[in-house]
């Protein structure tokens, strides 16, 4: 993790080089949260979560790729 002044736009910026391979960016997300969250945790958020990521990856321009197959891609 990066910090930057909190007063900025985005005061903190991660990076993850933890493991380096090709495939989906939803991986990040199943592992992020089936890494950190205790089951009934991850059962709260992990929608919300993902439906917030795909919506991001949307307004960054991503485009054919559907919620529907993010989230098939997820449970895989």
């Amino acid at each position: 993790l990066l910090f930057d002044d909190p007063g900025r736009d985005a005061p903190v910026a991660i990076l993850d080089w933890q493991l380096a391979i090709r495939g989906r960016g939803v991986l990040d997300v199943a592992r992020l949260l089936g890494g950190s969250l205790a089951s009934p945790d991850r059962s709260a958020c992990e929608m919300a979560a993902l439906q917030r990521w795909h919506r991001t990856l949307e307004a960054g321009g991503v485009t054919g790729y559907s919620f529907e197959q993010a989230l098939q891609d997820y449970k895989r």
